[in-house]
């Protein structure tokens, strides 16, 4: 059976059909004192990868998981993360905190496949849920991995036809820089053209190799 999850504001949060609970013989009510050990260090876990991934890349200051993510930038740092090319931090700067939210969720859903699990009025409270915060943000770290090494495969593909590029431009004014030496000295063009590009020569027999100097 689903469970309910009732945010500050009163509302129940898309969470409550986003996870599913145990059989009603195992869900004997257990009171709730607060947040549990469990839930302290998972807290603990993810406030740290935000600091790391947010706050030290972006600036966006992260200090909690209840009031920092009100003002939407830390949801948007979050899409930035997972896909930098997505968001421009600084274009939502002076935008309405509705916009930044609004942003955000609907990006993460569109091109990261990452569910609706918060609406803007869970957001609009005096201190936000922090169990459903958490829970959107593990979308996001759950999908990290996956797109952090399809970049870096990415990255080094762009690498490799960029070094490729270069070879065959080097080689081409390389070339082009021994064909202008070679033609100082037309009588005598192959040797020159060994000496310039530093390939072993042809010998010489009797002839006197013409020096032509280091590029």
């Amino acid at each position: 059976m689903s469970t309910a999850v009732t945010t500050p504001s009163g509302r129940r949060s898309a969470l409550s059909t986003y996870e599913s609970g145990a059989s009603s013989a195992d869900a004997s009510p257990r009171p709730r004192t607060g947040k549990s050990h469990f839930q302290a260090g998972v807290s603990s876990m993810i406030l740290r990868w935000c600091k790391k991934e947010i706050e030290d890349r972006f600036g966006i200051p992260i200090t909690n998981l209840t009031t920092t993510w009100q003002n939407g930038m830390a949801f948007l740092g979050l899409v930035k993360v997972l896909e930098p090319h997505l968001v421009n931090l600084y274009e939502y700067r002076d935008t309405s905190i509705s916009i930044r939210l609004e942003t955000a969720f609907r990006l993460a859903k569109d091109h990261l496949g990452i569910p609706r699990l918060l609406e803007i009025a869970d957001l609009d409270v005096d201190r936000p849920d922090e169990r459903s915060i958490m829970i959107y943000i593990s979308e996001f770290i759950r999908r990290y991995p996956q797109i952090r090494e399809r970049r870096r495969l990415a990255e080094e593909e762009s690498e490799a036809t960029e070094r490729a590029e270069y070879d065959r431009l080097k080689e081409w004014c390389t070339d082009t820089i021994v064909s202008l030496r070679c033609s100082e000295i037309p009588d005598r063009p192959t040797l020159a053209y060994f000496e310039v590009k530093s390939w072993p020569a042809p010998p010489p027999g009797n002839q006197t190799r013409h020096h032509v100097g280091s590029l």
